[in-house]
């Protein structure tokens, strides 16, 4: 599935937008400390920055702009979603954050303020999609890549709880807008 699948269903922009001409990737995964998928690179290179599908951001590591980057809202969300748990108390949340073992790290988020993390491992290509809800330790994981797990949301075959019940709806295809 992947990329193409989502290729048809969401349309990529002539130009992506916020991709530097001399982007590096060994660069920002030496800054995070580890490989990224390959997906998540192919996702970047092919869209850029913008607004998936009506609702969904992608960081993009190359983007200026302190809400799209990866590096910087890495940071940022973790800090935020581990207040979040404290405050909570021991609420039986299973995951840690980047950069420790197997720990999460942000990678997009939506239109509702939920984020998206990759479930880190040892090997990228395995590393699994959590949705946390806003504001609580509320979770959902995915055991699959981020373009899979998009193209899978998108076409109904799976169904996030923590979205508005009514997305995707009933459309067959979808846009991308640029930021």
């Amino acid at each position: 599935m992947s990329i193409q699948t989502i290729i048809k269903l969401v349309p990529p922009p002539e130009k992506p937008k916020g991709l530097r001409k001399n982007r590096r990737w060994d660069r920002v995964e030496e800054k995070i400390g580890n490989e990224l998928p390959a997906d998540y690179k192919i996702f970047i290179e092919t869209y850029g920055s913008g607004l998936f599908a009506g609702f969904i951001r992608i960081f993009n590591p190359f983007d200026s702009s302190e809400y799209i980057s990866l590096l910087r809202m890495s940071t940022t969300v973790v800090d935020i979603y581990q207040d979040i748990i404290k405050s909570y108390g021991d609420v039986g949340f299973p995951f840690v954050f980047f950069p420790m073992e197997k720990g999460l790290l942000p990678c997009g988020n939506d239109e509702n303020g939920n984020h998206l993390f990759w479930l880190t491992g040892t090997d990228s290509e395995k590393w699994k999609i959590v949705v946390l809800e806003r504001g609580a330790p509320n979770w959902q994981l995915f055991d699959m890549g981020l373009t899979d797990f998009l193209a899978n949301a998108l076409t109904k075959k799976i169904r996030c709880k923590i979205w508005p019940s009514d997305y995707p709806g009933n459309r067959k295809s979808f846009t991308f807008e640029c930021f």
